[in-house]
């Protein structure tokens, strides 16, 4: 069965014309193809790295399509408001609002959720690489990845591209995630290389 550009660019669309995560699929294969050429090339390659390359390029898509997508390349409010987004202000004007009801349903499913989000990038990265298990390196991968993605979404609502908010609250959290997984990481590289 050919596909057609027709079918293609349905891929990258939804039914109300914004892009999905989907035209992320051929960077982050190509980001893993680099990933498993360098293990060749340095004479590294493991099954289990591989493993861990692909669940890296897996979650970053993840990721991603949780905080960035869908984007509205026709910057059309109408067009957002169709696909079940809401307006919402571009910085959360209570940045520590929610500690105060952390016991609501919605608070903990922010805490959990934000809290865990950037948990698997500073487990897997520092499971890969060397250079980002010191502590400052794991908390500047994820405190950056955490502002990258604030950041872009404080930017995408400016312009009409997305529904999301800056939000302090979740730079702190996924922050905080990012140390938990390094904490993890330590610990399961000082059981593994007891045994």
């Amino acid at each position: 069965m050919k596909t057609t550009r027709r079918d293609a660019a349905m891929m990258i669309f939804d039914h109300n014309g914004l892009v999905t995560s989907q035209i992320l699929i051929v960077p982050l294969l190509l980001f893993f193809a680099l990933l498993v050429i360098s293990d060749v090339r340095h004479h590294r390659l493991k099954f289990v790295r591989v493993l861990f390359q692909a669940v890296l390029c897996g979650y970053l898509w993840a990721v991603f399509d949780m905080t960035l997508f869908p984007i509205n390349i026709s910057r059309n409010v109408g067009t957002l408001a169709a696909s079940g987004y809401t307006f919402q202000g571009a910085i959360d004007v209570h940045p520590l609002a929610m500690w105060y009801n952390w016991r609501q349903p919605t608070v903990l499913y922010q805490l959990a959720g934000n809290g865990l989000m950037l948990l698997p990038l500073t487990l897997l990265c520092g499971g890969l690489s060397a250079r980002l298990r010191p502590f400052w390196r794991a908390i500047g991968l994820a405190f950056g990845t955490s502002l990258f993605i604030e950041t872009s979404q404080l930017v995408m609502n400016y312009f009409n591209f997305g529904e999301r908010t800056f939000d302090l609250n979740d730079l702190l959290l996924n922050t905080l995630g990012g140390l938990l997984g390094w904490i993890l990481l330590k610990a399961g590289l000082a059981i593994w290389q007891r045994t």
